[in-house]
């Protein structure tokens, strides 16, 4: 998945570093660790016992029940059961000052 452009609805079934774009929504599959330093034009589903690193930016939404290590950008919110905001990542538009986990 490395450097592509995506137009429309994507899974990640496999561990991965991605740098491109997804135009639409992103699920990450159960087992699966995603480290994102690319755009996602959509909200990002993450499956139990599945990580999304991100270090780029997601115009949407994060959510589920996987884990959410976060460090870029996030332009909506995150809602997963288990997360850490780095401290300097932006989420729904607030600059986080000190790491935020849960």
């Amino acid at each position: 998945m490395k450097n592509e452009r995506i137009c429309g609805d994507h899974t990640a079934n496999e561990n991965d570093i991605f740098c491109g774009r997804v135009e639409g929504n992103l699920t990450v599959k159960s087992g699966v660790k995603l480290i994102n330093l690319g755009r996602v034009f959509g909200d990002v589903k993450i499956e139990d016992g599945a990580t999304l690193e991100n270090r780029g930016r997601i115009h949407g939404d994060i959510y589920g029940h996987g884990f959410a290590d976060v460090f870029g950008i996030v332009e909506g919110k995150v809602l997963t059961d288990h997360y850490c905001i780095h401290k300097d990542s932006i989420v729904d538009g607030t600059k986080y000052e000190q790491d935020e986990k849960r």
